[in-house]
């Protein structure tokens, strides 16, 4: 499933429409307060994990570089007053210096934002290759995964087109969500952890349809 975010369609506006209409089973697998995700940030370093972090939890752009070794945030994201999630979010270090703690971190986490940046092919790559490393991890595909490129200020159409062109062609067929964000500026910031949240809600009702109707395909909606 591949989804490029329409900016003119708040997430908001989305999980409620996707809330309210009327489905086979219940969508309160997020009820407040009790839904509590672990949601971890994995990237090659320098592509903005902590700016879309630090942008997106306390709405500041560090101006300094400095290489994160692992920090956790906390965030409560919410639709309305019944719908909504607390997320524990992990700025992890792009070195991975620490090969079985990245492990440990990929076992525990509910979610990932893959960041890659814009202007880096290479960081691309390497957001690819966690992705299947986690999928690897988890041992399903069927993991809220959403691929973010950064840093949409320091890339023109042409070349934020082709990239998308590009990405689009690696991820045919696999269930990934994709954006772009300016964590300088915080275009489309919130827009990613509300999708996030949505594919949340998505990946976790087709855990409960496969453990009760043992059904050997994933549901995509």
């Amino acid at each position: 499933m591949w989804t490029f975010f329409d900016k003119s369609i708040t997430m908001k506006s989305r999980l409620q429409s996707l809330r309210t209409k009327k489905h086979k089973y219940s969508w309160d697998v997020l009820s407040l307060p009790q839904s509590v995700f672990k949601v971890v940030i994995l990237g090659a370093g320098g592509v903005g994990k902590t700016s879309l972090v630090m942008r997106f939890v306390r709405d500041y752009f560090p101006q300094k570089y400095i290489p994160t070794v692992e920090d956790v945030y906390e965030k409560t994201v919410t639709l309305n007053k019944d719908f909504g999630a607390f997320f524990e979010i992990m700025d992890t270090a792009g070195s991975y210096q620490f090969p079985a703690m990245k492990r440990l971190t990929m076992e525990h986490g509910n979610a990932f934002v893959l960041v890659y940046s814009l202007d880096d092919e290479s960081s691309l790559q390497e957001a690819l290759r966690i992705q299947k490393e986690i999928i690897e991890i988890k041992g399903t595909t069927n993991v809220p995964i959403l691929l973010v490129g950064n840093k949409t200020d320091l890339v023109n159409q042409e070349v934020l087109d082709k990239t998308r062109a590009q990405v689009a062609e690696l991820v045919e067929g696999q269930n990934i969500m994709a954006s772009e964000t300016s964590a300088k500026f915080g275009v489309n910031v919130s827009g990613v952890f509300y999708a996030l949240l949505g594919q949340i809600a998505v990946v976790n009702k087709v855990d409960k349809i496969l453990k009760r109707d043992c059904l050997t395909q994933p549901m995509r909606l």
